[in-house]
């Protein structure tokens, strides 16, 4: 037992050694070690410490459990299940097989009550259930698929006037072709395709399609459930949450419906679709999902949703639908709310309980008033209409080269093959003029983001919300160039602060109050909230990030974060404010794992060789050059269409044929995407990669087409449709009949598997890969049928969802778990609603 403690912190789990002494081996007349005659299992005295008496009961049940998972060792109600050799994907499993008779036991329970006897006893506690018995579905009507199909195309549709106004200004600048004279060709600009205009568009949508919308669980394939989802899919489409933080925000949201007082600060607009009441000097901060909807199984669930006066929602919190925040309430940044929040109690988690009371750290004065409130609210009008142009600018490079080698014409069709030829050149120069002058944009601004307490209307506030603009442009436009061997580099130009070796994906909220050390590594969609927000204050504190640490998906890091060298924080977690070096922590609140990190090839994960880094830096040159040189053979392919319809036809012709040809653009966008799967990767199976590695750099190459081509074109105004699910399936995952899939956040397409009327919420995320220690884990992930999976979730590879199980807002099914068919669930890690 001594020596199986001492290695137990040193070794990974699985192969922790059992010992048993004996006086001699046996041994056989030829004098070789008879094996068959070693003791086998061991007897109860190899154990020592670990055997104190017989076990009864449900401890006798759990302990034959533990042998499955552990081995044959001696147990006793007194034995840890890690320091036997368990691990976290041991713990999954087990809970898995735990739950055939105690349905609401959570994984949690295994690491908080370690030893047999206490969870047995745990396990007692909750009771045996049976789960809800799965009702049998119904084929859907097609008419509902149909009127899906239509509204994408009306989306679609709605993206026309910018490619008018680009054939018009063209054909006005050369005198040629259909031409609409110049102060009409700004005013459609302005009323279509500007800031205001987008708003505009969607204030008319919501006042038309959802006046009378009302709180209530409706048919998920109704009229009103594919109104709500049309309108929440258009707001999307016109970025109207850029208007979130600017002096602007709480107007624009009133006349969107949302019921927002005057005084209350925005920096999440509310979806259009939304029944949400802001009570004065309530806060909402970034990223908050308001949208106040969810599908359950076969069911829209609309609900309102209340924010009382002076109460603040943290970064990253979900309000589910009935949600009630009393008066001065606070919750904190990553919580689940779905329920009645108490009048001044402070609230964290996932799910969320109360922590204290609320207020407590926040000055008991008002912030001084900006003498200048004028300047700042120009600031804002400018930083919008930069941020629109910044893009034109960057095409310039191009511009000018194509008109150096004569690609330029006064034909429209001339300009347009010349395009298609130099497309590579052109990628080439965009990337690199855009990614520069995204950089400079942020840098310059970000001498305004200082540490200490600021008021909310001046020129920190305008920092926080232009930088912040400007990385939401950049996950969409330069996509390609994160997690290469060029983000550090180019994050560094930012300013932000980025140790050697150190890899980066999409983060939020990274800025000069950011330093991430040497050899860390960022995964996809974490949020560095080093500012929070109340009462007119904001408060900015620096995150450090040490050596060699993992941030997974969508973990939240809050300002004045220390990080230890060498940890591990997990997906959709909320990061303790000071972990020590070499620790592991899963969920919200953090929970701290028992954690061996896997033996690695540092040649293959944190120091490779030359020829390994000039391959990769190789390999990301086409995964950065190829989306966007396809973009812009289809771009210059849908205009030569448009321009060809009005050659012949005129301009209305011209205008009546532009959605078909954006719509024969995006289809073409999503077969390169399909294509380009097959061909660099073919079939993902089951395996480890280390990240210098040729797979996980084709997956990245199939990821970039992906987010570029089928998203941006397409699959983004099509999410929660039939057209995804056909994508999908076209991609290698095995999609069911009637599949709600409100999410992108899908990779190795041939890990997943979702059964018919399955719904998959916006935000979550079917992850099939696990990337600590630098190794790409790739596994299945299933769906049962009718099974439900909650806005902003996640499911971890090797796991599955029993039929019609429903998991709620910003959840995590961990590795190797199974919920059995018709239970509940929420949290991170999940727990039991029965439970």
């Amino acid at each position: 037992a001594a020596v199986r403690r001492h290695l137990a912190p040193r070794m990974p789990g699985g192969i922790v050694p059992l010992l048993v002494v004996l006086d001699e081996l046996p041994v056989r007349t030829s004098g070789k070690v008879d094996r068959a005659a070693l003791p086998w299992p061991p007897p109860a005295a190899a154990a020592g410490s670990f055997e104190d008496g017989a076990l009864d009961g449900t401890a006798t049940w759990l302990a034959e459990c533990w042998t499955r998972q552990l081995g044959p060792l001696p147990l006793g109600s007194e034995s840890d299940f890690f320091e036997l050799g368990g691990s976290s994907l041991a713990a999954a499993r087990l809970v898995s097989e735990v739950r055939m008779r105690f349905p609401g036991v959570a994984v949690a329970d295994v690491y908080e009550h370690r030893r047999l006897g206490a969870m047995a006893a745990r396990l007692d506690a909750l009771g045996e259930r049976r789960g809800e018995r799965v009702a049998e579905r119904t084929a859907p009507p097609r008419r509902w698929a149909a009127a899906q199909v239509a509204g994408v195309l009306v989306l679609l549709a709605v993206t026309v006037p910018a490619w008018l106004a680009g054939i018009f200004a063209f054909n006005d600048w050369q005198g040629a072709g259909p031409r609409i004279p110049w102060p009409w060709l700004v005013l459609g600009y302005a009323v279509l395709v500007s800031a205001p205009g987008r708003a505009g568009v969607a204030i008319v949508a919501r006042r038309l399609l959802l006046g009378r919308l009302r709180p209530g669980r409706y048919p998920r394939r109704s009229w009103i459930a594919s109104r709500v989802w049309f309108v929440d899919r258009l707001a999307d489409v016109l970025h109207l949450n850029s208007m979130a933080g600017t002096p602007w925000a709480g107007r624009i949201a009133r006349l969107l419906g949302a019921d927002v007082a005057p005084t209350a600060r925005l920096a999440t607009m509310p979806s259009p679709a939304s029944l949400i009441h802001v009570g004065d000097m309530a806060t909402l901060e970034a990223d908050v999902d308001v949208h106040g909807w969810w599908i359950e199984g076969d069911e829209l669930v609309v609900g309102e949703l209340r924010v009382g006066r002076g109460a603040r929602v943290g970064t990253r919190s979900v309000l589910m639908p009935g949600t009630d925040i009393g008066a001065g309430a606070e919750i904190e940044p990553g919580s689940v709310i779905s329920t009645a929040v108490p009048a001044g109690e402070r609230w964290a988690g996932s799910p969320a309980r109360q922590v204290g009371s609320a207020g407590g750290s926040w000055p008991a004065v008002a912030p001084p008033r900006e003498a200048r409130p004028w300047l700042w609210k120009g600031m804002f009008a400018a930083g919008t209409l930069l941020i629109g142009v910044l893009s034109l600018v960057a095409a310039v490079p191009g511009i000018l080269l194509l008109d150096a080698v004569g690609g330029l014409s006064s034909s429209f069709s001339g300009t347009a093959l010349s395009l298609i030829l130099a497309s590579p050149a052109l990628a080439a120069t965009f990337v690199v003029s855009e990614a520069i002058l995204n950089a400079l944009a942020f840098r310059a601004a970000s001498r305004f983001i200082r540490p200490g307490w600021h008021g909310d209307e001046g020129a920190t506030a305008w920092a926080l919300w232009f930088t912040g603009q400007i990385h939401e442009a950049s996950v969409t436009t330069l996509f390609p160039l994160y997690a290469t061997v060029f983000t550090r580099a180019w994050l560094r130009l930012h300013g932000v602060r980025v140790g050697p070796g150190t890899e980066v994906s999409t983060a939020g909220s990274l800025n000069r109050l950011v330093t991430l050390g040497t050899k860390a590594m960022v995964a996809d969609h974490p949020m560095f909230a080093g500012v929070r927000a109340n009462h007119g204050w904001l408060h900015l504190q620096a995150i450090a990030v040490g050596d060699g640490t993992f941030i997974g998906n969508g973990a939240i890091v809050t300002g004045g974060t220390t990080i230890g060298d060498g940890c591990l924080i997990g997906i959709e977690t909320n990061a303790p404010r000071d972990a020590p070096d070499g620790t592991s922590w899963l969920g919200a609140p953090p929970l701290e794992l028992p954690r061996i990190p896997d033996a690695t090839d540092p040649a293959r994960t944190t120091d490779p060789p030359r020829r390994l880094v000039l391959a990769r830096a190789a390999t990301e040159v086409v995964r950065i050059l190829l989306p966007t040189s396809v973009s812009i053979v289809l771009g210059a392919l849908v205009l030569l269409a448009i321009e060809a319809v009005g050659a012949a036809a005129g301009g209305l012709a011209m205008i009546a044929a532009a959605p078909l040809a954006v719509a024969a653009g995006a289809i073409g966008a999503v077969l390169v995407t399909v294509a380009v799967k097959w061909v660099v990767i073919g079939r993902y199976r089951p395996g480890e990669h280390p990240l210098w590695s040729w797979l996980v750099w084709r997956d990245e190459i199939v990821n970039s087409c992906q987010e570029q081509l089928a998203s941006e074109w397409l699959l983004q105004k099509a999410q929660g449709t039939p057209i995804v699910s056909t994508y999908l399936r076209a991609m290698g995952a095995r999609v069911g009949r009637d599949v709600w899939c409100d999410t992108l956040a899908v990779t190795e397409f041939d890990m997943v598997t979702l059964g018919d009327g399955c719904a998959v919420n916006r935000g979550a995320c079917l992850e099939t890969h696990l990337f600590h220690d630098r190794l790409l884990r790739i596994g299945p992930t299933e769906m049962g049928a009718g099974s439900t999976l909650g806005p902003v979730s996640a499911i971890l590879p090797e796991s599955k969802l029993g039929a019609a199980c429903v998991v709620g807002g910003r959840s995590v099914v961990l590795r190797g778990e199974e919920l059995p068919a018709g239970t509940r669930w929420h949290g991170a890690p999940v727990v039991s609603l029965a439970g």
